[in-house]
């Protein structure tokens, strides 16, 4: 497989499983958060590291870090209006994934799943643009083999535990020394993982084997979301299948075969500014359906069953488009998206490209 094309699918998997958190958190209504402004990724890997993103009320410095690998970003579903702020809101992919557990996520499909329930230390938009996660602060050594992180300081883990600066080392110590690192995203880190510091209860110093001056873009993975370790240690493999994070989802079920169901972490109010809304989902649940067949999953979306789907026939899209008004067909073979319609005024989602 040449570099292109793995610079392609990387950005696939990124944007595919932003897309679906933004379109889930449009859903979500919410009060808008804090302006934070965001970090363009530099161009010039030796220059020193400044703190990138800041509190709300300073303007961040950039952060030297050079763009991640030349590739066309794949069209982008953005919600541009909030959808309705209850019921059910449904997702039907190709695939059901083999686990949902951070660490060891591997598929798209999958990480689509993650995304939702797991965040990354920072995020990164398709004109690569860095914004927080759950790293507020961050700075680099001029070498690029160190970096600190300031952490959010109000998160908690999905079953009430606090996320603090030893969550973060514990995610990154077990990548570094675990012999079973089955994720894409963590067996690529774990070889440049030299050591992990607390410095204080927010603050984690990460020290690599060799210079990474991109290595934000290697946190911004989806894939890259921080594992509740705890957990993983505690159920071992059975850990892909009841996951904890501290995203806006929580796990509710899986039922294997049909499809995964996630329901509003009542406590989220840390989120990303890149996401454009604060606050827990209103949404009563969000269902990823596994659906192998691209007909059937067109037929669940026209009926009203699906709110979205994964690729969509190629051959359909011209019809969508041109006769079914309530449907937004992107120009590319990405997804389509049916606007969910509410007891009051219709709400409506787009789907753009770019």
């Amino acid at each position: 497989m040449n570099r292109p094309h793995l610079a392609s699918l990387r950005w696939l998997k990124i944007f595919s499983a932003l897309m679906l958190l933004a379109l889930a958190l449009a859903a979500c209504g919410g009060s808008p958060p804090a302006t934070v402004q965001p970090t363009q990724a530099a161009a010039a890997p030796d220059a020193p590291a400044a703190t990138a993103a800041p509190a709300a009320t300073a303007a961040p410095a950039a952060t030297a870090v050079p763009p991640p690998p030349t590739s066309t970003p794949v069209p982008v579903a953005t919600p541009v209006a909030q959808v309705a702020t209850s019921g059910k809101l449904v997702f039907a992919g190709n695939e059901e994934p083999d686990s949902i557990d951070a660490i060891d996520v591997v598929s798209v499909n999958a990480i689509e799943v993650v995304a939702q329930m797991f965040e990354t230390l920072v995020y990164i938009d398709q004109k690569q643009q860095l914004y927080p996660g759950l790293a507020t602060e961050w700075e680099r050594s001029p070498d690029a083999k160190i970096w600190t992180f300031k952490l959010v300081q109000n998160a908690k883990w999905h079953d009430g535990t606090p996320f603090n600066a030893q969550s973060v080392v514990d995610h990154f110590e077990y990548i570094r020394t675990s012999d079973d690192i089955k994720g894409s995203i963590s067996s690529g880190l774990k070889p440049i993982l030299n050591k992990t510091e607390k410095i204080d209860d927010f603050t984690v110093k990460i020290t690599l084997n060799a210079a990474r001056p991109d290595f934000l873009v290697d946190l911004a993975e989806p894939a890259a979301g921080i594992d509740n370790i705890a957990n993983k240690q505690k159920l071992g493999q059975d850990a892909g299948f009841n996951p904890i994070g501290t995203g806006p989802f929580k796990f509710k079920e899986w039922i294997r075969g049909s499809q995964i169901t996630l329901v509003p972490n009542p406590d989220w109010t840390w989120g990303s500014p890149i996401f454009g809304a604060s606050g827990p989902p209103k949404v009563d649940e969000l269902v990823f359906r596994f659906i192998p067949e691209a007909q059937t999953r067109l037929a669940t979306l026209e009926a009203g069953e699906s709110h979205f789907i994964d690729l969509l026939p190629f051959q359909e899209m011209t019809r969508l488009r041109e006769d079914t008004p309530t449907v937004r067909a992107p120009a590319q073979r990405l997804g389509a998206l049916r606007p969910r319609r509410s007891p009051g005024p219709q709400s409506l989602m787009n789907v753009s490209h770019t």
